[in-house]
């Protein structure tokens, strides 16, 4: 017990005393790093190419991919297809046109010659055009002498609400006359004067239901200095509509009205009335171009329908264009169309409209890049067609002509006359530089009903231009004309013909300065005196040169 007590003592004593002699030992113990093992940072390497590899096993197997598309109903009409430039069709004869200008000369013939044309306003919005011409020859035969002469002023005035005017205002004088003895001097003067004015009014855009229309009214005054005193008002009222349905479909009306007054000695002689109602529908795709409708025709209480169905099928690249049609209409004759036709009538007694209809086919296009044709085969039948004959044998006229005049023509009607027509267009063309365009028209006449022949009518026209730009300031033209021989009648009253002619012409146009030209024309190169009409003999050769004064900006 006593031992046991004097260890617990001893035990207890140690306790304590470790304490204190513990909490003195860490103040004064220093701070050490023990290290138990070594460690090195390191990067991981990357991967890198082996360029050295070789190449995969070439795969010759087809995989086999199944598609499954849902239907989408979507039907495409237009395929594109690669641009390929086509010939560029030949619309006219490719005259070099001014704006401004003033061109004179002076030719054999005691031929002076004067064309002038003004341009003003901004050409946008309005713009008034003024042209000008004249031209006169006197030949050592009396009966050539000629003088033409004419002054229009043509404007235009858009408005604000997208509407435009068109106005036209014109004078023409032409003298002809028919004598071989120059001192009966102006007695047998073949004189004419017209006075044309026009209006219209258009929208260049959609109205709010959608039309297109543009009437027009046209009032053209017309008479001669013959004895007769020969004259006619003509008034045309034309009012066509459009409607566009969708953008492949045009539905069009339009009516006109045409009223005419002839008359002789100062006395009334015919009124001429046709009213026109036509309809068509209209439906174009880039493939086909078709129109499909009638024209009805009131002329002078007589009705007359006609079909009015044209078709195009072209290819997708445009070079090969198939067309055909039947069409008819009644068309307005007048004093003054036939004049133009031929200048040596002598007033006609009455006025008739002519009724024309044709079915036709054909065909149009290109070739390569600078070739451009049309042909178009038809069958034309017509009502009231005018003949011109001269009465030599039975010629009477009041007050007596000399003998040395020659006749004029007299203009009849044919009741009934067919025609097989073959029109052919052939042209070439390299850029602006040169064009060269023929034109073929050959007719045969038959199946007439009152007269046997159809007299001054020409059976075959050839026409061709010719236009070259040799440099920069020199141009060259050239035209040849040709037809065949035409029926007449002979003093004996018997047919005849008058025969055909060629007739060949050259100009040339050449720049001197930046606003001066010099130019030349030649006719009837050939130096033959042929005859258009029967007794009324062309010029020869001849020639008209000039300058030409150009005011452009």
């Amino acid at each position: 017990m006593k031992n046991n007590k004097y260890l617990l003592i001893l035990i207890f004593s140690i306790l304590i005393a470790k304490m204190p002699l513990h909490a003195q030992h860490d103040s004064l113990k220093k701070k050490t790093v023990e290290i138990t093992s070594a460690f090195k940072p390191a990067i991981k390497e990357t991967a890198k190419i082996n360029f050295t590899a070789s190449p995969a096993a070439k795969d010759t197997s087809i995989p086999k991919l199944n598609y499954s598309i849902p239907n989408q109903n979507l039907s495409f009409n237009y395929k594109s297809d690669s641009i390929k430039p086509l010939a560029l069709y030949i619309n006219s004869e490719g005259v070099f046109s001014l704006s401004n200008f003033i061109k004179i000369g002076y030719g054999n013939f005691k031929t002076p010659y004067l064309q002038s044309g003004f341009s003003f306003g901004n050409g946008f919005s309005k713009g008034l055009n003024i042209y000008a011409n004249h031209v006169s020859s006197k030949s050592k035969d009396a009966f050539q002498n000629f003088s033409k002469s004419n002054l229009d002023f043509v404007g235009f005035y858009k408005t604000k609400n997208n509407h435009e005017w068109n106005a036209k205002l014109g004078v023409n004088i032409d003298k002809y006359y028919r004598n071989m003895n120059p001192g009966l001097g102006d007695s047998v003067r073949q004189q004419f004067q017209s006075f044309t004015s026009k209006i219209s009014y258009r929208n260049l855009k959609f109205s709010k239901f959608g039309l297109i229309y543009s009437p027009e009214l046209e009032v053209n005054v017309f008479k001669d200095s013959h004895f007769y005193n020969g004259s006619e008002q003509v008034f045309n009222l034309r009012a066509p509509f459009s409607k566009n349905v969708s953008k492949s479909l045009v539905f069009h009306l339009g009516a006109n009205f045409n009223y005419a007054n002839y008359s002789q000695f100062g006395v009334s002689n015919s009124t001429n009335i046709l009213l026109g109602v036509s309809a068509f529908a209209h439906f174009k795709t880039p493939k086909i171009n078709l129109k499909y409708g009638f024209n009805s025709n009131w002329d002078n209480n007589t009705f007359k329908v006609y079909p009015n169905i044209t078709a195009e099928v072209s290819t997708d690249d445009k070079r090969f264009v198939f067309q055909a049609g039947w069409v008819g209409v009644v068309e307005q004759q007048t004093y003054q169309n036939l004049v133009f036709q031929n200048p040596w009538i002598k007033a006609p007694w009455i006025l008739k409209n002519i009724w024309r209809e044709e079915r036709y086919a054909g065909f149009k296009g290109s070739v390569g890049n600078h070739i451009s044709y049309s042909t178009k085969v038809g069958f034309q039948k017509y009502k009231n067609h005018p003949l011109f004959i001269q009465n030599l044998k039975y010629y009477i006229s009041w007050p007596p002509l000399p003998p040395l005049i020659q006749h004029p023509f007299t203009v009849y009607y044919e009741q009934e006359l067919k025609v097989l027509n073959f029109n052919a267009e052939f042209g070439y063309t390299v850029q602006e530089k040169m064009s060269i365009l023929t034109t073929i028209v050959y007719n045969q006449y038959s199946d007439l009903k009152q007269y046997s022949k159809p007299y001054g009518l020409v059976p075959l026209e050839i026409k061709t231009s010719f236009r070259y730009q040799l440099m920069n300031d020199l141009w060259l033209k050239s035209d040849l004309f040709a037809w065949s021989s035409s029926y007449c009648k002979t003093q004996n009253w018997e047919d005849a013909k008058v025969s055909g002619a060629v007739d060949f012409n050259a100009g040339v146009e050449y720049s001197i300065a930046k606003k001066i030209n010099l130019w030349a024309q030649f006719n009837n190169i050939l130096n033959k005196e042929y005859q258009r009409w029967n007794l009324f003999p062309t010029y020869g050769f001849n020639f008209v040169g000039g300058v030409i004064f150009k005011f452009d900006k």
